[in-house]
Protein backbone atom coordinates (compact mmCIF):
# COMPACT_ATOMS: atom_id res chain seq x y z
CA UNK A 1 0.00 0.00 0.00
CA UNK A 2 1.85 3.20 -1.05
CA UNK A 3 0.19 6.77 -0.28
CA UNK A 4 -0.38 7.90 -3.80
CA UNK A 5 -2.82 4.94 -3.71
CA UNK A 6 -4.45 6.21 -0.81
CA UNK A 7 -4.34 9.84 -1.35
CA UNK A 8 -6.30 8.98 -5.19
CA UNK A 9 -9.30 8.04 -3.08
CA UNK A 10 -10.45 11.03 -1.74
CA UNK A 11 -11.10 12.46 1.69
CA UNK A 12 -13.11 9.91 3.50
CA UNK A 13 -16.14 10.89 4.89
CA UNK A 14 -15.29 11.47 8.69
CA UNK A 15 -18.00 11.46 11.75
CA UNK A 16 -14.68 12.18 13.51
CA UNK A 17 -13.74 7.99 13.45
CA UNK A 18 -13.12 7.53 10.06
CA UNK A 19 -15.39 5.66 7.67
CA UNK A 20 -19.21 5.78 7.68
CA UNK A 21 -19.93 2.56 9.73
CA UNK A 22 -22.34 0.04 8.93
CA UNK A 23 -24.56 -0.83 11.53
CA UNK A 24 -23.55 -4.33 13.09
CA UNK A 25 -25.69 -6.67 13.93
CA UNK A 26 -25.55 -8.65 17.48
CA UNK A 27 -24.76 -11.63 16.66
CA UNK A 28 -21.72 -10.49 14.25
CA UNK A 29 -20.29 -8.02 16.76
CA UNK A 30 -20.25 -11.37 19.22
CA UNK A 31 -18.50 -13.60 17.00
CA UNK A 32 -15.86 -11.01 16.53
CA UNK A 33 -15.29 -10.47 20.50
CA UNK A 34 -15.47 -14.41 20.93
CA UNK A 35 -12.66 -14.40 17.97
CA UNK A 36 -10.42 -11.82 20.09
CA UNK A 37 -11.11 -13.56 23.62
CA UNK A 38 -10.13 -17.27 21.84
CA UNK A 39 -7.04 -15.23 20.35
CA UNK A 40 -6.17 -13.94 23.79
CA UNK A 41 -6.79 -16.92 25.51
CA UNK A 42 -4.66 -19.34 22.95
CA UNK A 43 -1.79 -16.82 23.34
CA UNK A 44 -1.66 -15.66 26.32
CA UNK A 45 1.70 -16.26 27.24
CA UNK A 46 3.28 -15.95 23.25
CA UNK A 47 5.10 -13.11 24.20
CA UNK A 48 6.63 -14.16 27.85
CA UNK A 49 7.78 -17.61 26.53
CA UNK A 50 9.50 -15.82 23.45
CA UNK A 51 10.96 -13.45 25.41
CA UNK A 52 10.54 -13.41 28.81
CA UNK A 53 8.00 -11.45 31.22
CA UNK A 54 10.78 -9.24 32.70
CA UNK A 55 12.45 -8.55 29.02
CA UNK A 56 9.27 -6.94 27.61
CA UNK A 57 8.38 -5.06 31.17
CA UNK A 58 12.15 -3.57 30.05
CA UNK A 59 11.10 -2.91 26.66
CA UNK A 60 8.17 -0.88 27.58
CA UNK A 61 9.87 2.33 28.78
CA UNK A 62 6.20 3.74 29.43
CA UNK A 63 2.77 2.15 28.74
CA UNK A 64 0.81 5.25 29.79
CA UNK A 65 -3.13 5.34 29.60
CA UNK A 66 -3.24 3.33 26.08
CA UNK A 67 -6.25 5.06 25.43
CA UNK A 68 -5.94 5.68 22.09
CA UNK A 69 -4.62 2.33 21.39
CA UNK A 70 -8.01 1.33 23.02
CA UNK A 71 -9.67 3.20 20.73
CA UNK A 72 -7.93 1.76 17.89
CA UNK A 73 -8.82 -2.03 18.85
CA UNK A 74 -12.40 -0.81 19.41
CA UNK A 75 -12.85 0.57 15.88
CA UNK A 76 -11.56 -2.94 14.48
CA UNK A 77 -14.17 -4.47 16.48
CA UNK A 78 -16.40 -2.66 14.86
CA UNK A 79 -14.98 -3.20 11.14
CA UNK A 80 -13.39 -0.15 10.45
CA UNK A 81 -10.74 -0.30 7.90
CA UNK A 82 -7.32 0.79 9.22
CA UNK A 83 -4.50 2.17 8.32
CA UNK A 84 -0.75 1.39 10.43
CA UNK A 85 1.45 4.00 9.36
CA UNK A 86 5.61 4.03 9.75
CA UNK A 87 7.91 7.22 10.49
CA UNK A 88 11.63 6.98 10.70
CA UNK A 89 14.92 7.04 8.58
CA UNK A 90 17.31 4.25 7.03
CA UNK A 91 16.40 1.83 9.85
CA UNK A 92 12.57 1.83 8.81
CA UNK A 93 13.05 1.76 5.25
CA UNK A 94 15.13 -1.29 5.55
CA UNK A 95 18.57 -0.74 4.96
CA UNK A 96 20.19 -3.74 3.56
CA UNK A 97 16.98 -6.13 4.40
CA UNK A 98 14.49 -6.73 1.73
CA UNK A 99 11.24 -4.83 2.20
CA UNK A 100 9.03 -7.43 3.49
CA UNK A 101 11.38 -8.30 6.12
CA UNK A 102 11.58 -4.49 8.16
CA UNK A 103 9.70 -4.22 11.14
CA UNK A 104 6.76 -2.42 9.86
CA UNK A 105 5.62 -4.98 7.35
CA UNK A 106 5.89 -7.97 9.86
CA UNK A 107 4.29 -6.26 12.46
CA UNK A 108 0.97 -5.19 9.59
CA UNK A 109 1.53 -8.83 8.70
CA UNK A 110 0.75 -10.12 12.48
CA UNK A 111 -2.25 -7.15 12.77
CA UNK A 112 -4.02 -8.86 9.97
CA UNK A 113 -3.98 -11.77 12.09
CA UNK A 114 -4.99 -10.60 15.45
CA UNK A 115 -8.45 -10.92 15.07
CA UNK A 116 -10.71 -11.02 12.00
CA UNK A 117 -12.88 -7.49 12.85
CA UNK A 118 -12.71 -5.89 9.45
CA UNK A 119 -13.71 -6.82 6.08
CA UNK A 120 -10.85 -4.94 4.64
CA UNK A 121 -7.92 -5.96 7.09
CA UNK A 122 -5.21 -3.66 8.24
CA UNK A 123 -2.95 -1.47 5.72
CA UNK A 124 0.57 -0.77 6.28
CA UNK A 125 2.24 2.57 4.59
CA UNK A 126 6.53 2.93 5.57
CA UNK A 127 6.38 6.66 5.21
CA UNK A 128 10.54 5.90 6.34
CA UNK A 129 12.70 8.35 4.78
CA UNK A 130 16.22 7.58 4.71
CA UNK A 131 19.32 10.37 6.32
CA UNK A 132 16.26 12.46 8.47
CA UNK A 133 15.04 13.12 11.96
CA UNK A 134 12.65 14.44 13.82
CA UNK A 135 13.15 17.85 12.55
CA UNK A 136 12.94 16.81 8.87
CA UNK A 137 9.02 14.76 9.96
CA UNK A 138 8.09 17.63 11.80
CA UNK A 139 7.40 19.31 8.84
CA UNK A 140 7.11 16.88 6.12
CA UNK A 141 5.68 14.01 7.93
CA UNK A 142 2.47 14.59 5.67
CA UNK A 143 4.65 14.16 2.79
CA UNK A 144 5.09 10.40 3.39
CA UNK A 145 2.23 9.00 5.25
CA UNK A 146 -1.48 9.99 4.75
CA UNK A 147 -1.61 11.45 8.77
CA UNK A 148 -5.17 12.34 8.02
CA UNK A 149 -6.88 9.01 7.72
CA UNK A 150 -3.95 6.71 9.67
CA UNK A 151 -5.39 5.12 13.00
CA UNK A 152 -1.88 4.42 13.90
CA UNK A 153 1.07 6.00 13.49
CA UNK A 154 4.80 4.23 15.00
CA UNK A 155 7.78 6.94 15.28
CA UNK A 156 11.48 4.95 14.61
CA UNK A 157 13.77 8.23 14.93
CA UNK A 158 15.59 7.21 17.83
CA UNK A 159 18.66 5.91 15.99
CA UNK A 160 18.94 9.05 13.27
CA UNK A 161 18.35 12.17 16.21
CA UNK A 162 21.46 12.42 18.07
CA UNK A 163 21.60 13.52 21.93
CA UNK A 164 20.74 16.76 21.49
CA UNK A 165 18.34 18.99 23.33
CA UNK A 166 17.25 20.50 19.98
CA UNK A 167 15.52 16.90 19.21
CA UNK A 168 13.47 17.45 22.25
CA UNK A 169 11.75 20.61 20.72
CA UNK A 170 11.87 18.56 17.10
CA UNK A 171 9.89 15.29 18.61
CA UNK A 172 7.35 17.73 20.70
CA UNK A 173 6.59 19.04 17.53
CA UNK A 174 6.25 15.86 16.03
CA UNK A 175 3.86 14.61 18.25
CA UNK A 176 1.68 17.47 18.23
CA UNK A 177 1.58 17.73 14.63
CA UNK A 178 0.02 14.05 14.68
CA UNK A 179 -2.01 14.26 17.99
CA UNK A 180 -4.06 17.06 17.39
CA UNK A 181 -5.68 15.09 13.74
CA UNK A 182 -8.89 15.38 14.01
CA UNK A 183 -9.21 11.36 13.65
CA UNK A 184 -7.21 11.33 16.94
CA UNK A 185 -4.49 8.51 15.58
CA UNK A 186 -3.04 6.13 18.61
CA UNK A 187 0.47 6.94 18.65
CA UNK A 188 3.96 4.70 19.55
CA UNK A 189 7.67 5.27 20.09
CA UNK A 190 9.74 2.73 19.21
CA UNK A 191 13.75 2.75 19.68
CA UNK A 192 15.99 0.43 17.36
CA UNK A 193 18.83 -0.73 18.91
CA UNK A 194 21.79 1.00 17.19
CA UNK A 195 25.31 0.76 18.88
CA UNK A 196 27.16 3.65 16.75
CA UNK A 197 26.90 6.54 17.75
CA UNK A 198 29.11 9.02 20.18
CA UNK A 199 27.23 7.48 23.23
CA UNK A 200 24.91 5.08 24.42
CA UNK A 201 22.55 7.39 24.93
CA UNK A 202 20.80 8.37 21.64
CA UNK A 203 17.62 10.56 20.22
CA UNK A 204 15.26 8.54 21.71
CA UNK A 205 16.57 9.52 25.10
CA UNK A 206 15.69 13.07 24.32
CA UNK A 207 12.25 12.15 22.81
CA UNK A 208 11.73 10.11 26.13
CA UNK A 209 9.78 13.04 28.27
CA UNK A 210 8.31 14.38 25.37
CA UNK A 211 6.82 10.98 24.99
CA UNK A 212 5.91 10.59 28.66
CA UNK A 213 4.78 14.08 28.90
CA UNK A 214 2.75 13.59 25.28
CA UNK A 215 0.79 9.74 27.08
CA UNK A 216 2.75 7.94 23.97
CA UNK A 217 3.45 5.05 24.94
CA UNK A 218 7.65 3.74 24.45
CA UNK A 219 9.24 0.98 22.98
CA UNK A 220 12.93 0.58 23.25
CA UNK A 221 14.92 -2.31 22.29
CA UNK A 222 18.15 -1.08 23.98
CA UNK A 223 17.10 -1.50 27.59
CA UNK A 224 16.83 -5.13 27.75
CA UNK A 225 19.93 -5.74 25.48
CA UNK A 226 22.61 -3.63 25.91
CA UNK A 227 23.92 -4.94 28.72
CA UNK A 228 23.71 -8.24 27.47
CA UNK A 229 25.35 -7.34 24.38
CA UNK A 230 28.32 -5.88 26.70
CA UNK A 231 28.52 -8.53 27.97
CA UNK A 232 28.64 -10.98 25.10
CA UNK A 233 30.05 -8.58 22.48
CA UNK A 234 29.72 -11.82 20.64
CA UNK A 235 25.76 -11.65 19.79
CA UNK A 236 26.32 -7.85 18.04
CA UNK A 237 27.46 -9.91 14.94
CA UNK A 238 24.34 -11.68 14.13
CA UNK A 239 22.11 -9.08 15.24
CA UNK A 240 22.90 -6.13 12.39
CA UNK A 241 23.45 -5.78 8.73
CA UNK A 242 27.26 -6.28 7.29
CA UNK A 243 28.92 -3.25 6.21
CA UNK A 244 31.13 -2.59 3.24
CA UNK A 245 34.00 -4.46 4.66
CA UNK A 246 32.30 -6.95 5.88
CA UNK A 247 32.24 -5.85 9.62
CA UNK A 248 28.99 -5.31 11.47
CA UNK A 249 27.45 -2.20 10.63
CA UNK A 250 26.25 -1.31 14.05
CA UNK A 251 23.70 1.44 13.07
CA UNK A 252 20.66 -0.98 10.79
CA UNK A 253 19.26 -3.89 12.94
CA UNK A 254 19.12 -7.08 10.47
CA UNK A 255 16.15 -8.96 9.59
CA UNK A 256 16.24 -10.87 13.07
CA UNK A 257 16.27 -7.06 14.85
CA UNK A 258 13.36 -6.20 12.71
CA UNK A 259 11.63 -8.86 13.68
CA UNK A 260 12.03 -8.67 17.46
CA UNK A 261 10.92 -4.87 17.01
CA UNK A 262 8.08 -5.61 15.38
CA UNK A 263 7.13 -8.33 17.88
CA UNK A 264 7.50 -5.77 20.93
CA UNK A 265 4.84 -3.19 19.43
CA UNK A 266 2.74 -6.27 19.21
CA UNK A 267 2.64 -7.75 22.72
CA UNK A 268 1.79 -3.87 23.53
CA UNK A 269 -1.25 -4.03 21.14
CA UNK A 270 -2.46 -8.09 21.60
CA UNK A 271 -2.05 -6.83 25.64
CA UNK A 272 -4.00 -3.66 25.46
CA UNK A 273 -6.81 -5.44 23.01
CA UNK A 274 -7.03 -8.25 25.84
CA UNK A 275 -7.17 -6.21 28.86
CA UNK A 276 -10.21 -4.52 27.08
CA UNK A 277 -13.70 -6.29 28.91
CA UNK A 278 -16.02 -5.91 25.77
CA UNK A 279 -19.98 -5.79 25.89
CA UNK A 280 -22.52 -5.61 22.30
CA UNK A 281 -21.53 -1.99 22.38
CA UNK A 282 -18.80 0.05 24.17
CA UNK A 283 -19.80 1.07 27.50
CA UNK A 284 -17.55 4.28 27.14
CA UNK A 285 -17.53 6.02 24.19
CA UNK A 286 -14.69 5.42 21.66
CA UNK A 287 -14.04 9.75 22.39
CA UNK A 288 -16.09 11.68 24.12
CA UNK A 289 -18.91 12.63 21.02
CA UNK A 290 -22.54 12.40 19.94
CA UNK A 291 -21.20 9.67 17.50
CA UNK A 292 -17.65 8.22 17.53
CA UNK A 293 -15.55 11.21 17.52
CA UNK A 294 -15.98 14.74 16.55
CA UNK A 295 -18.12 16.66 19.10
CA UNK A 296 -17.90 17.27 22.70
CA UNK A 297 -19.45 15.36 25.67
CA UNK A 298 -23.73 16.60 25.88
CA UNK A 299 -24.55 17.53 29.58
CA UNK A 300 -26.65 14.30 29.39
CA UNK A 301 -24.13 12.18 28.03
CA UNK A 302 -21.88 12.88 30.49
CA UNK A 303 -24.58 12.24 32.93
CA UNK A 304 -25.22 8.48 32.23
CA UNK A 305 -21.55 7.88 32.12
CA UNK A 306 -20.89 9.37 35.78
CA UNK A 307 -23.97 6.98 36.76
CA UNK A 308 -21.88 4.09 35.84
CA UNK A 309 -19.05 5.04 38.31
CA UNK A 310 -18.12 3.14 41.22
CA UNK A 311 -21.07 2.22 43.59
CA UNK A 312 -18.94 3.53 46.32
CA UNK A 313 -19.30 6.82 44.79
CA UNK A 314 -22.85 6.89 45.10
CA UNK A 315 -22.64 7.04 49.08
CA UNK A 316 -20.11 9.87 49.29
CA UNK A 317 -20.19 13.75 49.44
CA UNK A 318 -19.82 14.77 45.98
CA UNK A 319 -17.13 17.39 46.49
CA UNK A 320 -14.80 14.95 47.42
CA UNK A 321 -14.71 12.09 44.59
CA UNK A 322 -11.16 12.23 43.19
CA UNK A 323 -11.77 11.65 39.27
CA UNK A 324 -13.85 12.38 36.34
CA UNK A 325 -17.15 15.30 36.22
CA UNK A 326 -19.42 14.91 38.94
CA UNK A 327 -22.99 16.90 40.04
CA UNK A 328 -22.91 19.03 42.37
CA UNK A 329 -26.02 18.40 45.09
CA UNK A 330 -26.38 22.12 45.24
CA UNK A 331 -25.72 24.42 42.39
CA UNK A 332 -25.05 28.77 42.82
CA UNK A 333 -27.67 30.29 41.19
CA UNK A 334 -27.32 29.78 37.33
CA UNK A 335 -24.58 27.24 37.55
CA UNK A 336 -27.59 24.43 37.44
CA UNK A 337 -26.76 22.70 34.25
CA UNK A 338 -22.44 22.91 35.23
CA UNK A 339 -20.51 19.96 35.49
CA UNK A 340 -17.50 20.08 38.11
CA UNK A 341 -14.13 18.35 37.19
CA UNK A 342 -12.66 15.95 40.00
CA UNK A 343 -8.94 16.52 40.94
CA UNK A 344 -8.24 13.15 39.03
CA UNK A 345 -9.42 12.43 35.01
CA UNK A 346 -11.99 9.90 34.07
CA UNK A 347 -11.07 7.36 31.96
CA UNK A 348 -12.70 9.19 28.84
CA UNK A 349 -10.63 12.38 29.28
CA UNK A 350 -6.82 10.36 28.38
CA UNK A 351 -5.74 10.75 25.54
CA UNK A 352 -6.08 14.88 24.83
CA UNK A 353 -3.39 16.65 23.85
CA UNK A 354 -1.99 19.08 26.89
CA UNK A 355 -2.98 22.82 26.40
CA UNK A 356 0.47 23.62 26.94
CA UNK A 357 3.73 22.22 25.21
CA UNK A 358 6.74 20.33 27.17
CA UNK A 359 8.78 23.45 27.82
CA UNK A 360 6.10 26.19 28.36
CA UNK A 361 5.78 27.10 32.23
CA UNK A 362 2.54 26.94 33.39
CA UNK A 363 -0.08 29.19 33.43
CA UNK A 364 -4.75 29.60 33.40
CA UNK A 365 -4.69 31.15 30.15
CA UNK A 366 -2.17 30.43 27.18
CA UNK A 367 -3.39 28.31 24.20
CA UNK A 368 -1.29 27.31 21.82
CA UNK A 369 -2.51 27.78 18.19
CA UNK A 370 -2.50 24.28 16.01
CA UNK A 371 0.26 25.01 13.44
CA UNK A 372 0.03 22.72 10.01
CA UNK A 373 3.92 21.90 9.27
CA UNK A 374 3.97 22.77 5.20
CA UNK A 375 7.25 20.83 3.53
CA UNK A 376 8.42 20.75 -0.26
CA UNK A 377 10.89 18.34 -0.30
CA UNK A 378 12.85 16.19 -2.86
CA UNK A 379 12.06 12.87 -1.70
CA UNK A 380 8.28 13.92 -2.32
CA UNK A 381 6.43 13.09 -5.42
CA UNK A 382 3.52 14.94 -4.61
CA UNK A 383 4.95 17.83 -3.41
CA UNK A 384 8.33 18.61 -5.03
CA UNK A 385 10.79 20.64 -4.53
CA UNK A 386 10.99 22.95 -7.60
CA UNK A 387 13.11 26.55 -8.03
CA UNK A 388 11.51 28.68 -9.48
CA UNK A 389 14.71 29.46 -11.29
CA UNK A 390 18.04 27.93 -11.39
CA UNK A 391 21.58 28.05 -12.37
CA UNK A 392 23.59 25.49 -11.51
CA UNK A 393 21.62 22.64 -9.36
CA UNK A 394 20.52 19.82 -10.80
CA UNK A 395 18.30 16.63 -9.27
CA UNK A 396 20.70 13.65 -8.12
CA UNK A 397 20.67 10.43 -6.34
CA UNK A 398 22.89 7.84 -5.55
CA UNK A 399 22.94 5.11 -7.83
CA UNK A 400 23.46 2.59 -4.63
CA UNK A 401 20.53 4.76 -2.82
CA UNK A 402 18.28 5.82 -5.38
CA UNK A 403 15.57 7.00 -2.56
CA UNK A 404 17.89 9.66 -0.99
CA UNK A 405 17.21 12.40 -3.73
CA UNK A 406 18.71 15.76 -3.63
CA UNK A 407 19.03 19.06 -5.42
CA UNK A 408 22.68 19.31 -5.64
CA UNK A 409 25.35 21.53 -7.09
CA UNK A 410 29.36 21.56 -6.89
CA UNK A 411 30.01 24.86 -8.52
CA UNK A 412 30.47 28.30 -6.54
CA UNK A 413 28.17 30.33 -7.85
CA UNK A 414 25.21 27.96 -8.21
CA UNK A 415 22.07 30.21 -7.60
CA UNK A 416 18.45 28.74 -7.62
CA UNK A 417 15.46 30.52 -6.40
CA UNK A 418 11.92 29.76 -4.24
CA UNK A 419 8.54 31.52 -3.93
CA UNK A 420 6.92 30.48 -1.21
CA UNK A 421 4.01 32.42 0.98
CA UNK A 422 4.10 32.61 4.41
CA UNK A 423 1.83 33.28 7.50
CA UNK A 424 3.83 33.10 10.46
CA UNK A 425 7.36 34.64 9.18
CA UNK A 426 9.28 31.82 9.17
CA UNK A 427 11.35 29.83 6.69
CA UNK A 428 13.93 26.89 6.97
CA UNK A 429 15.89 24.48 4.76
CA UNK A 430 16.82 20.50 5.01
CA UNK A 431 19.96 20.01 3.91
CA UNK A 432 22.09 17.39 4.28
CA UNK A 433 25.04 17.23 6.71
CA UNK A 434 28.74 14.76 6.41
CA UNK A 435 32.00 14.78 7.46
CA UNK A 436 33.31 12.61 4.81
CA UNK A 437 31.35 13.36 1.55
CA UNK A 438 33.13 16.64 0.65
CA UNK A 439 30.20 19.02 1.22
CA UNK A 440 30.59 22.72 1.14
CA UNK A 441 28.17 25.99 1.95
CA UNK A 442 25.61 27.73 0.82
CA UNK A 443 24.17 31.05 1.62
CA UNK A 444 20.68 32.27 1.57
CA UNK A 445 18.54 35.43 2.20
CA UNK A 446 14.93 36.23 1.78
CA UNK A 447 13.22 38.42 -1.15
CA UNK A 448 16.54 41.38 -1.75
CA UNK A 449 17.90 41.40 1.77
CA UNK A 450 21.28 39.81 0.99
CA UNK A 451 22.65 41.79 3.92
CA UNK A 452 20.76 39.46 6.11
CA UNK A 453 21.96 35.69 4.35
CA UNK A 454 22.15 32.61 6.17
CA UNK A 455 24.92 30.68 5.58
CA UNK A 456 24.24 26.68 5.98
CA UNK A 457 27.10 24.67 5.56
CA UNK A 458 26.88 20.70 4.78
CA UNK A 459 30.32 19.71 6.09
CA UNK A 460 30.26 19.31 9.67
CA UNK A 461 32.91 17.15 12.58
CA UNK A 462 30.46 14.21 13.67
CA UNK A 463 32.32 11.17 12.49
CA UNK A 464 30.41 9.16 9.85
CA UNK A 465 26.98 10.14 10.55
CA UNK A 466 25.65 11.50 7.33
CA UNK A 467 22.21 13.20 7.79
CA UNK A 468 19.96 15.94 6.97
CA UNK A 469 19.92 18.83 9.37
CA UNK A 470 17.52 22.30 9.09
CA UNK A 471 18.81 25.83 8.61
CA UNK A 472 16.56 28.96 9.72
CA UNK A 473 16.71 31.03 6.77
CA UNK A 474 14.25 33.85 8.32
CA UNK A 475 11.91 35.01 11.03
CA UNK A 476 9.80 37.75 11.50
CA UNK A 477 8.72 37.95 7.75
CA UNK A 478 5.68 40.02 7.21
CA UNK A 479 2.72 37.38 5.96
CA UNK A 480 2.62 36.93 2.18
CA UNK A 481 4.98 35.87 -0.84
CA UNK A 482 8.44 35.81 -0.39
CA UNK A 483 11.38 35.00 -2.48
CA UNK A 484 14.25 32.68 -1.35
CA UNK A 485 17.35 32.71 -2.68
CA UNK A 486 20.73 30.38 -2.30
CA UNK A 487 23.89 30.62 -3.35
CA UNK A 488 26.29 28.00 -3.67
CA UNK A 489 29.90 29.41 -1.39
CA UNK A 490 33.24 29.21 -2.59
CA UNK A 491 33.94 29.14 1.37
CA UNK A 492 33.35 26.17 2.59
CA UNK A 493 34.38 24.22 6.12
CA UNK A 494 35.67 20.93 4.58
CA UNK A 495 39.55 20.51 5.28
CA UNK A 496 40.05 19.34 1.94
CA UNK A 497 38.20 21.70 0.03
CA UNK A 498 34.78 20.14 -0.91
CA UNK A 499 32.44 22.63 -2.08
CA UNK A 500 29.42 20.05 -2.79
CA UNK A 501 25.73 20.68 -1.43
CA UNK A 502 22.57 18.83 -1.15
CA UNK A 503 19.17 20.45 -0.71
CA UNK A 504 16.55 18.04 0.87
CA UNK A 505 13.53 20.57 1.45
CA UNK A 506 11.96 24.16 1.96
CA UNK A 507 9.89 24.24 5.22
CA UNK A 508 7.32 26.49 7.12
CA UNK A 509 4.20 26.69 9.56
CA UNK A 510 1.13 27.95 9.34
CA UNK A 511 -2.33 28.01 11.10
CA UNK A 512 -4.82 25.34 10.71
CA UNK A 513 -7.70 28.29 10.73
CA UNK A 514 -6.62 28.74 7.23
CA UNK A 515 -8.91 27.80 5.04
CA UNK A 516 -10.19 28.23 1.08
CA UNK A 517 -13.69 29.45 0.52
CA UNK A 518 -15.54 30.12 -2.17
CA UNK A 519 -17.96 28.50 -4.40
CA UNK A 520 -15.95 26.01 -5.75
CA UNK A 521 -13.41 25.28 -3.30
CA UNK A 522 -13.94 23.06 -0.80
CA UNK A 523 -14.32 24.81 2.15
CA UNK A 524 -12.96 21.63 4.51
CA UNK A 525 -9.67 21.90 2.31
CA UNK A 526 -6.70 23.32 4.33
CA UNK A 527 -3.26 23.52 2.56
CA UNK A 528 -2.03 20.24 5.01
CA UNK A 529 -4.88 18.29 4.22
CA UNK A 530 -4.22 19.46 0.34
CA UNK A 531 -0.66 17.69 1.19
CA UNK A 532 -1.97 14.25 1.77
CA UNK A 533 -4.85 14.30 -0.29
CA UNK A 534 -4.47 16.56 -3.10
CA UNK A 535 -7.38 16.23 -5.55
CA UNK A 536 -7.82 20.29 -5.90
CA UNK A 537 -4.39 21.84 -6.27
CA UNK A 538 -1.95 19.08 -6.88
CA UNK A 539 -1.90 19.70 -10.42
CA UNK A 540 -0.40 23.22 -10.30
CA UNK A 541 2.58 22.10 -7.98
CA UNK A 542 2.20 25.73 -6.51
CA UNK A 543 3.85 26.69 -3.25
CA UNK A 544 1.21 29.24 -2.49
CA UNK A 545 -1.90 28.64 -1.03
CA UNK A 546 -3.14 31.73 -2.03
CA UNK A 547 -2.74 31.06 -5.43
CA UNK A 548 -4.00 27.09 -5.11
CA UNK A 549 -7.68 28.62 -3.47
CA UNK A 550 -7.92 31.47 -6.02
CA UNK A 551 -7.37 28.75 -8.95
CA UNK A 552 -9.96 26.65 -7.21
CA UNK A 553 -12.78 30.06 -7.44
CA UNK A 554 -11.74 30.39 -3.65
CA UNK A 555 -10.74 32.69 -1.31
CA UNK A 556 -8.24 32.27 1.25
CA UNK A 557 -9.61 32.80 5.02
Amino acid sequence: MTLASLVERGPRSRSGSGLKLKPLSHELLESRVRALQEQCKRDKSRWTQKYGKRNLAMARTYEGSKARLRDMVRRTILGEELIVSAIGGSVTNGHQVDASETWINKLTDWFNTLVQASENGWKGINGAVPATGSDYFSFCHALHIPTSISNLIIIELSVNDEFLPEHTENMENLLRGILESPNRPAVILVQAMALSGRSMAGGGDVHMPVGVYYDVPIITQRTPLAAHFMKNPDLVHPYYTINWWQDPDTRHINARGHQDLANLVASLVQDTACELHFKTQPSVPLHPTTEFYGQPFEIQEQRELVAEDDEFWKNQPKDVKPWGPFQPAKHAEGESGRLWEGVWPGEWQHGEVPRLRFLQHWDEGTTNVSLEPQCFSTRSALYPLTPTTNSGWSTWSHPDHPQKVYLKADEPGSKLTFDIETRLGTIKLYSLRSKTFGLGSIDCWVDDREEDKVRADGWWDHGDLNIGRFTTVATGLPPGMHTVTCVLSSETLDPDGGTEFRLISLMRRVPTKARCRGPKADPSISFCTCLVQPLMCRKWRAISFTTLCSRAGGKCE
